[in-house]
């Protein structure tokens, strides 16, 4: 009889005992409730804060950004482009147009980014898209300037914007590679 009751009382605690976790714990919980953080971590300093280094767009940079016929900023962009070219197939008709393409990198015309049409004005608008998600930049922190090179048949787009405190300069539609120096004022 007493072996029965032992084993009774065995199987009945084997099968109580959840339920007195599970009463444990939600008391448990209600105390510790309060000290939960968004994530649900009981210690706060587990908590991990991402903060980034960029730093957050300036309006109106754009402002301080050298005219798109700027003779400095077309002297400079020819001189980035020399290496480019260089690297070109070196047949003489390449080689006529390249001088042709830096002959004629003059009067270029200021698109208003706001305003770029991706229909006409597709590698420019790529590229914009490209600048403002990867270096936060808004409409007014760009400059874009256009020419339209008849003898290669091409439009070329020059695209300013600061990195930091540096002037970045890309040469959009070239190459493979978009062409880009920091200007030096």
């Amino acid at each position: 009889m007493l072996k029965k009751w032992l084993l009774l009382s065995l199987v009945l605690g084997l099968l109580c005992y959840p339920f007195a976790l599970s009463a444990q714990e939600d008391s448990t919980d209600v105390e510790n409730e309060e000290e939960l953080n968004a994530f649900g971590y009981p210690d706060k300093e587990l908590v991990t804060v991402i903060e980034s280094n960029e730093t957050t767009p300036i309006k109106g940079e754009s402002a301080n950004m050298p005219n798109c016929n700027d003779p400095k900023l077309l002297e400079q962009l020819k001189a980035s482009l020399v290496p480019y070219l260089n690297e070109s197939d070196k047949t003489i008709r390449n080689q006529r147009k390249s001088k042709i393409l830096l002959k004629n990198i003059r009067n270029f015309t200021e698109l208003n980014p706001s305003e770029v049409n991706p229909k006409d004005d597709t590698p420019a608008a790529n590229r914009l898209i490209e600048i403002k998600i990867n270096h936060r930049k808004n409409n007014e922190d760009v400059k874009i300037c256009k020419i339209s090179n008849q003898a290669v048949g091409l439009n070329f787009y020059m695209i300013m914007y600061y990195i930091e405190d540096k002037l970045a300069v890309e040469l959009v539609n070239f190459s493979g590679n978009n062409p880009s120096f920091v200007f030096e004022k």
